[in-house]
Parts: C-alpha cells; sequence; structure tokens
C-alpha cells in the first residue's frame, strides 16, 4: 500500500522533464511487507534518465537530512532515507521495457537473467503517477503474463 511519502516522491519524480510514471514495487506493492521493508519505487522515463545531480536536487528536499546516494551496479538507481526508511529508486526508460514486453509474447525472453521477475514487478506494480497511461498500458499487456 502506498503512502504520502510515496505520493510526494512520486510528485518530485514527475518533475522531472523525462519521467512519465511513477510506481511502486517489491513487498510494499504487493502488501507482504514489514516493519523492515524498504520502498522501491520505479521512475519511467521517455529518453534518457535525467543526469544524477538533477534526480537528487528533486529528492533532497524528501530526503532525511537531504541525502541521496546514487547507484549504478543495476543500473542506475537513487538511494535515501525518508522518515527513516530506506527508499530505493530505480530509473528505467519506457522504450526498454516496451520491447522487453514485445519480445517476451513474440520471440521469448530465454537467457536474459532477470528479465521474467522484472516483468512480474512491473505487472505487480501498484502505480502511483501515470498521467499518459504507459505503465497502464503495459500492465494491460502483462495481463496473462505468468508469475515467476
Amino acid at each position: 500500500m502506498d503512502s504520502p511519502n510515496d505520493e510526494r516522491l512520486a510528485d518530485a519524480l514527475l518533475g522531472l522533464d523525462s519521467v512519465v510514471a511513477v510506481f511502486l514495487g517489491g513487498s510494499r506493492a504487493t502488501g507482504v511487507d514489514d516493519a523492515r521493508s524498504d520502498t522501491d519505487l520505479y521512475a519511467v522515463h521517455r529518453g534518457s534518465v535525467a543526469p544524477g545531480p538533477e534526480r537528487a536536487a528533486a529528492l533532497a528536499p524528501l530526503a532525511d537530512g537531504g541525502e541521496v546516494r546514487e547507484e549504478t551496479a543495476w543500473g542506475p538507481e537513487d538511494h535515501l532515507h525518508v522518515g527513516g526508511g530506506l527508499v530505493e529508486v530505480v530509473h528505467l526508460e519506457l522504450g526498454g521495457l516496451r520491447d522487453l514486453v514485445d519480445r517476451a509474447y513474440t520471440d521469448g525472453l530465454g537467457d536474459e537473467g532477470f528479465a521474467t521477475a522484472f516483468l512480474h514487478t512491473v505487472n505487480a506494480g501498484l502505480v502511483l503517477r501515470d498521467p499518459e497511461g504507459e505503465v497502464a498500458a503495459l500492465q494491460v499487456r502483462l495481463v496473462t503474463y505468468p508469475e515467476v
């Protein structure tokens, strides 16, 4: 379930020029979270992901102590604490998501690592902001996608 902090973070992310949608994923989206659970937010971009300093400037007013740390091990992410809880913002490019969904239903995903688990994350995500319906359209396509 989403919280007021999630809503504020989604609004801040949507303020970035390239962000078209924000959704909540992970245990909080599926209702299996507990007191130790972090928050997994996904910011969906059209085109290039905004540079790290621009993302940090948007998120810092909501972060405990104004601290936002950029991580790049698995792609662009921002880590921050809000109200004492860890928030991980994963930045995704819309075209890449569409391509992944298309391949899942045509050629298949074969040995693409975590692709099937990721499609489940998109499908099970709780949309916070999606003014153009981009994530909703992907979720409609994924309705028949099997859980992993």
